[in-house]
């Protein structure tokens, strides 16, 4: 008789246990909801260089060249650094090319949180420029004249066959890099659920349009900074192609 009276105590102390958390789980779901989404979203600063000579000088540089920063470009990034001074990165990202990677540096070395020593950025070919082919390093003025206005033409973002006339990388071909190398980042830090800053180039905006096509069809500015989120499916755009200033 005793062993049956302590089977049934067992079984309500079971009940009343099971019961108890599905009135904690209602009451705190939202909560625990939220913690969730909380540790798997990715905030993505995404940088463009400073200013460069070959942007003072209308020199064509895009992935297959480059050009060092002017006083002003150095100056910009550092006033940009000091405007992200207070946001703690968990990784730093940027094109292989060195106006970008000397730019993050620069960025970096305002901030508050970021250890120098110990941490280095991570360079990826897929954040690169847009390649120009045979108009890289040429002056516009040149490229135009040999080429006619079509040197600027990258084709549609969905045209996969489109032939640049300098035989350069097509728009399609860059987005696909560019959102490959960008998954990438966001698939290795969202289990961290912190910030990255990423710094790319102008060409970015080709990739950014595409994922929101309400955007302008127009390039980042020297030393903006645009604010994406990834929550473990998509991106969402917060800013775009803000200045520090």
């Amino acid at each position: 008789m005793r062993s049956k009276k302590n089977k049934i105590q067992i079984v309500l102390l079971l009940i009343i246990c099971f019961l108890l958390a599905v009135y904690l789980f209602v009451i705190f779901r939202d909560d625990i909801h939220t913690y969730f989404e909380q540790k798997r979203t990715v905030t993505v600063y995404l940088i463009r260089h400073g200013q460069t000579e070959a942007n003072v000088n209308n020199i064509n540089v895009g992935g297959g060249s480059d050009s060092p920063l002017t006083d002003t470009g150095i100056t910009e990034s550092q006033k940009l650094g000091t405007f992200l001074k207070d946001i703690k990165f968990q990784n730093a990202y940027s094109s292989e090319l060195k106006r970008a990677v000397t730019t993050e540096s620069l960025v970096l070395s305002q901030n508050n949180y970021w250890d120098s020593e110990n941490k280095e950025i991570i360079t990826m070919s897929g954040l690169d420029d847009i390649n120009l082919g045979n108009a890289e390093n040429l002056p516009l003025s040149d490229a135009v004249a040999q080429y006619g206005t079509e040197v600027t033409d990258f084709g549609n973002a969905d045209d996969q066959n489109f032939v640049p006339v300098t035989g350069g990388e097509n728009k399609y071909t860059f987005i696909q890099r560019f959102d490959h190398a960008m998954k990438k980042i966001v698939e290795t830090e969202e289990n961290h659920g912190k910030n990255v800053i990423v710094a790319a180039h102008s060409s970015a905006s080709f990739w950014l349009q595409k994922k929101f096509p309400y955007l302008k069809d127009n390039g980042l500015k020297n030393d903006s900074y645009t604010i994406l989120t990834y929550d473990g499916d998509e991106f969402s755009l917060i800013s775009y192609n803000n200045s520090a200033n």
